[in-house]
């Protein structure tokens, strides 16, 4: 078997070759000989057991379709070969390498034969006994190169036999410059995804510093107003977008063996159970003020009443819109919460 394809080289490759589309094993055995024009065809031996290990592994499926074994991939064989994506583009420039190898090594192996052809047939003309004319005046043709005529057909022959290894050999010519044709387009392409998925990556992280200054922009304008449950609703809905936008692998392209560089976020952990810190005397409004010598149950009525009166005030200077009934129901329920925690 070719070099190109040892450490499950092929394994790969019978891969791809389904992806393409369902086959049976004789069409591959077919796609491997025409990939290598010729110069190489697996057995039948070395094709099918891979086809029946892949099956074993769910890479591959089959079914039987006029009396043959259809194979095609399934979910996971598709996603192995995303994976592995950047192997694949190797192997191919690999066995446009080797096809060229190959094509060299039977051009010169033609030329050497013609060459010992050349020298036998010389050498034999040579060494072949011929009867002196001077002692028996005979036909200088004769003896173990017959007549002419053989002599004329060995030459022949040779002719006809040094034009076959020329056209091989302009053969094996055409077959290596279009193995360093594929080659080099494969070199192109590899080149070519490699940019993309660099593009592709650098603008990802520009979206992902985009989300994260909009949700950071967003948590302290509506924390600034004192609506910090508003603020975080919004952002971490703006975050859930982002996130699934981001996700999205049609979007930016197909991914790259390099490694992304790391764009550092820094999050802040909210927990909704655990009480904050009381805000100091001094931020505090003053109808919030207690008698620290009162007892704290009727302070906590009085504190209770004065509450409802300022929202109560506000609600009539201000008016009470749907919007606003909403929000005040939204702050209302987190604080009540809290409160019940706090008294419990």
């Amino acid at each position: 078997m070719s070099p190109v394809f040892g450490h499950g080289r092929l394994r790969l490759y019978l891969l791809k070759l389904l992806d393409e589309a369902p086959r049976h094993g004789y069409e591959v055995i077919r796609l491997l000989e025409e990939r290598f024009q010729g110069l190489y065809a697996p057995s039948a031996g070395t094709v099918y057991p891979r086809l029946a290990k892949l099956e074993q592994e769910g890479l591959v499926t089959h079914s039987t379709e006029g009396g043959r074994k259809v194979y095609r991939l399934t979910d996971a064989g598709r996603a192995e070969l995303a994976s592995r994506q950047g192997e694949l583009d190797e192997l191919e420039v690999e066995i446009h390498d080797s096809v060229a190898q190959l094509a060299g090594a039977i051009r010169e192996d033609v030329r050497d034969s013609a060459k010992d052809l050349r020298e036998e047939l010389w050498n034999a003309a040579k060494t072949a006994p011929r009867p002196d004319r001077a002692e028996g005046g005979g036909d200088p043709w004769s003896g173990p190169w017959g007549d002419k005529d053989s002599w004329q057909r060995a030459k022949e022959e040779f002719a006809q036999f040094k034009r076959q290894a020329k056209e091989q050999a302009q053969r094996a010519k055409e077959q290596e410059k279009a193995a360093k044709a594929k080659t080099k387009a494969a070199e192109e392409e590899a080149r070519r995804l490699r940019e993309q998925s660099k593009a592709a990556r650098t603008a990802a992280q520009q979206e992902a510093l985009r989300i994260k200054r909009r949700v950071e922009q967003q948590v302290r304008e509506h924390a600034a107003k004192g609506d910090w449950p508003t603020g975080l609703a919004e952002g971490l809905s703006e975050l859930t977008k982002g996130l699934a936008g981001l996700a999205d692998a049609a979007r930016w392209g197909q991914p790259s063996d390099e490694p992304a560089p790391v764009e550092h976020v820094t999050v802040t952990r909210i927990d909704l159970d655990k009480e904050e810190p009381a805000a100091a005397p001094a931020d505090l409004p003053p109808w919030t003020a207690t008698d620290p010598a009162g007892d704290p149950a009727r302070e906590l009525e009085r504190l209770l009443d004065r509450f409802r009166d300022q929202v109560r005030d506000a609600a009539r200077d201000g008016g009470v819109s749907p919007e606003r009934l909403a929000e005040a129901r939204s702050v209302l329920g987190t604080a009540g919460e809290r409160l019940k925690r706090l008294m419990a």
